[in-house]
C-alpha cells in the first residue's frame, strides 16, 4: 500500500518514549489512511509499553500498534517491524528521536522519485547536560549520530559513500522483500540491550546498494536526537567506537562487491578477501597512529579513539578469521 510506516524500536525506553511518540503523532496535513506508527518492544524490562499506551492519543484517529519482539537485537526489532508494517515505505525512528511535523509528508513527496531507494538525514543533538568540549569535534558528533554527515547540497545522491545514520533511515519496503527472497541474513545484530554493538544500519544500506538502489541524503529536513542523562560521555564514546571497529570487519564484503559491480576492483582490493591481509593492514595503521601521537601530530583524545577503533577491528577479525571468507560468500549471494 502507498504510505509510510514509522517503526520505532525500543528497549527500556521509558525515559524518552513519550516525547518520541508525541512528535511522531503530531503530523500535519495528513489523512490517517496513508501512515502508521509501530512500536517494537524489544524485550524491555521497564514500563515502556505502559507509558506508550498512556501517551498516544487514540482520539486523533491513527492508532499506535505495539508489537513485542523477544529476539534481542536492534536488527531483529527492525526486521520484525517491516514484517508487521502495511505500507510500502519504511521509516526508522529511534526511541530517542523527535521528528518534525512534516516528516511523513516530506517522505511521501521525496519517494515519488523512483530513483530514491534509501534516504537519510541530518540529526541535531539535544542534551540534558552541558556539551563537553570534546564533543565539538566533528568526528565525535557523528559517532553519536548527530551532525551533518555530508557537506554540499541540501539533497544529494550519496550512493558512492553509502553511509547514513540509522536514526531517521527511510527506505522502500521492496528492498527487504528482495533481500529475504535471496535468504539474506545480516552479519551484524546491531545493539543488543545495553551493548553498544553497531553497524546494522550501515549493513542494511550497503546491502540495498548491492541490489542496485540509490542512496540519498537530505538536509532539507532533520530529526532531533535526544541524548539523555549521562549518555553523552567519553566512556560511551569509547564503547560506541569499539562497536564501529568491530562492525568494520563485517562491512568489508559489501564494499568489496560494490567495487566489483562498478568495475573498480584493484589488485589491493582483491586481497581484501584474506583476513590476514586486512589484519596486518590495520596493525600497521595502528602503529602509525601511535607514532603520530609520539610526534605530536595527534592529541591524546584522537589517539585514544583511533586506537580503539583499529584495535577492536583487529580483535574481531582475529576471532572471526575462520569464518571470514564465508561472510564474502553470504554477501556475494545478493548478486545472484
Amino acid at each position: 500500500m502507498n504510505g509510510v510506516s514509522i517503526i520505532i524500536c525500543g528497549y527500556n525506553s521509558a525515559q524518552t518514549i513519550a516525547e518520541t511518540l508525541k512528535h511522531a503523532q503530531n503530523q500535519d496535513n495528513l489523512s490517517n489512511d496513508n501512515w502508521e506508527v509501530l512500536l517494537i518492544n524489544n524485550n524491555s524490562t521497564d514500563n515502556t509499553e505502559e507509558i506508550a499506551r498512556n501517551t498516544w492519543d487514540d482520539s486523533k484517529g491513527n492508532q499506535l500498534r505495539i508489537i513485542k519482539e523477544e529476539k534481542v537485537g536492534l536488527s531483529n526489532a527492525r526486521i520484525r517491524g517491516v514484517k508487521e508494517s502495511k505500507f510500502d515505505i519504511i521509516s526508522y525512528v529511534d526511541d530517542d528521536n523527535l521528528i518534525p511535523s512534516n516528516w511523513v509528508s516530506y517522505i511521501l513527496t521525496v519517494f515519488k522519485n523512483k530513483e530514491v531507494g534509501v534516504l537519510g538525514c541530518t540529526a541535531i543533538g539535544k542534551f540534558d547536560i552541558e556539551e563537553p568540549e570534546w564533543y565539538q569535534k566533528e568526528q565525535h558528533k557523528l559517532a553519536f549520530a548527530t551532525g551533518r554527515i555530508y557537506k554540499g547540497d541540501d539533497f544529494m545522491d550519496v550512493t558512492e559513500d553509502g553511509l547514513l545514520f540509522g536514526a531517521g533511515l527511510t527506505m522502500r519496503k521492496e528492498i527487504f522483500e528482495k533481500l529475504w527472497a535471496k535468504n539474506w541474513q545480516p552479519l551484524l545484530s546491531d545493539r543488543k540491550g545495553e551493548s553498544q554493538s553497531s553497524g546494522g544500519d550501515s549493513e542494511l544500506t550497503l546491502a540495498s546498494r548491492l541490489l542496485g538502489y540509490k542512496i540519498y541524503f537530505t538536509n532539507e529536513i532533520s530529526i532531533i536526537h535526544w541524548i539523555i542523562n549521562d549518555r553523552l560521555s567519553w566512556e560511551r564514546l569509547r564503547k560506541v567506537t569499539k562497536g564501529f571497529g568491530e562492525a568494520d570487519v563485517s562491512l568489508l564484503p559489501y564494499n568489496y562487491y560494490y567495487k566489483q559491480i562498478k568495475g573498480n576492483l584493484t589488485a589491493v582490493d582483491r586481497l581484501r578477501k584474506s583476513w590476514a591481509f586486512n589484519y596486518f593492514g590495520k596493525f600497521i595503521s595502528l602503529q602509525k597512529c601511535h607514532l603520530r601521537r609520539l610526534m605530536g601530530q595527534l592529541d591524546r583524545e584522537d589517539h585514544e579513539i583511533i586506537s580503539i577503533r583499529l584495535g577492536s577491528f583487529l580483535d574481531k577479525i582475529w576471532k572471526k578469521r575462520a569464518q571470514f571468507r564465508q561472510n564474502y560468500k553470504i554477501v556475494e549471494n545478493l548478486l545472484k
